[in-house]
């Protein structure tokens, strides 16, 4: 007695969704607080629909993050085939997402009563009010971007039919397509060659920006003199730009100093320097009482742990611009002159001028190589 039952049209696979006319057909979503198991009655719904089979969890959540969090990010539709006295009844479900960011994954209802909210959306909610003999109009409110396909339109066809093949139109971004695919969502694609006012799909037109489906426009056939479904409101990026009034900047010439002593705090910003060059990985914030000491600590160890290179390394800590403490690590030097056994003593001199020359090139151009564990070390208390 406590089985779940399911509708007959769960195994029924050669349903026409175009034969369906309007009167039976209901557009709904499941509105309600964050948490409340939104996405999994949107689940016991395709269960009992036939849509999915058993067991599949938080199935219209396909992003990775909403997988993991239990929360629905983007709105998700699908197609159900509900069977009601004996008639095909087209569900067109939108599952519609929660922003609020909790961290327990909704669980798994028993799925009670199931069939008498399908029931309740078949006597209680109207049908939608479409023509299908008058031109073809859609809105676009929903898309998402596929890397093979391009832009993929979610779109409800509020007039008319669309098949593979036609030109379409966007009424406000003016811009001409042609229909390359079309599928109803059950929830997965299923593909389809028309789709008819009062169902749902996702329509392929080969459109190559996300910036180019309007969520609210209207798609229409090209050519056609039709009026734009209303609600649609085009976003108008805003630029401000606020102006003030100094009184006498004129005369005020430390103001700006004055300012900024005022607003400084007792914490400094310590900056490392190896022959000039700020080493942003090895700069911390101290207290202003004790960046000399930490300063002097930091370099005396870089000093020791900094291998010799082919160039002297000035280590230099700074605050606020000042220099606060300064090691040298000597370079390797090597001996020009252990060749010479004699002679003038001017060759000598000049070998060692060369060598001079040579080492302070090298210290403008030459990178210094520091080990991957120096930064761990000179950070270790």
């Amino acid at each position: 007695c406590g089985r779940r039952k399911y509708s007959e049209s769960r195994s029924r696979k050669d349903v026409d969704f175009t034969d369906i006319p309007p009167e039976r057909i209901r557009n709904f979503s499941i509105i309600a607080h964050v948490d409340h198991g939104k996405s999994t009655l949107a689940d016991r719904l395709l269960e009992y629909t036939g849509a999915i089979k058993k067991g599949h969890h938080q199935i219209l959540d396909k992003l990775q993050v909403e997988r993991e969090r239990g929360i629905t990010v983007k709105a998700q539709s699908a197609s159900l085939l509900f069977n009601f006295k004996g008639e095909d009844y087209l569900l067109n479900l939108i599952d519609t997402p929660g922003h609020v960011d909790f961290s327990n994954e909704i669980s798994a209802k028993l799925g009670t009563g199931v069939e008498a909210v399908l029931e309740a959306i078949v006597t209680k909610i109207p049908s939608p009010p479409v023509d299908r003999n008058a031109k073809f109009r859609a809105l676009l409110f929903d898309s998402s971007y596929d890397r093979y396909r391009g832009v993929l339109s979610l779109i409800y066809v509020k007039d008319g039919c669309v098949c593979i093949g036609d030109s379409i139109s966007t009424y406000h971004m003016k811009k001409d397509y042609e229909v390359k695919s079309l599928a109803l969502l059950r929830p997965d694609e299923v593909s389809v060659n028309k789709l008819v006012a009062g169902q749902i799909g996702l329509v392929g037109c080969n459109m190559r920006s996300s910036k180019e489906a309007y969520i609210g426009d209207t798609l229409y056939h090209s050519g056609a003199n039709v009026e734009a479904l209303q609600g649609f409101n085009p976003s108008q990026p805003m630029v401000v730009m606020l102006q003030y009034e100094l009184p006498l900047c004129e005369i005020i010439l430390d103001f700006h100093d004055t300012l900024k002593t005022l607003s400084a705090g007792n914490l400094v910003k310590l900056n490392i320097l190896l022959n000039g060059n700020v080493v942003e990985e090895l700069s911390c914030i101290v207290h202003v009482t004790k960046a000399v000491s930490i300063g002097k600590q930091m370099v005396a160890k870089l000093k020791d742990i900094i291998p010799r290179q082919m160039v002297q390394i000035a280590i230099q800590a700074t605050v606020r611009g000042k220099i606060v403490a300064r090691e040298t690590l000597k370079a390797y030097r090597k001996d020009v002159t252990a060749k010479l056994y004699g002679g003038d003593v001017t060759r000598r001199m000049k070998l060692l001028a060369q060598q001079a020359a040579g080492k302070k090139k090298m210290r403008m151009v030459a990178n210094i190589s520091i080990p991957r564990d120096t930064f761990i070390d000179v950070l270790k208390k």
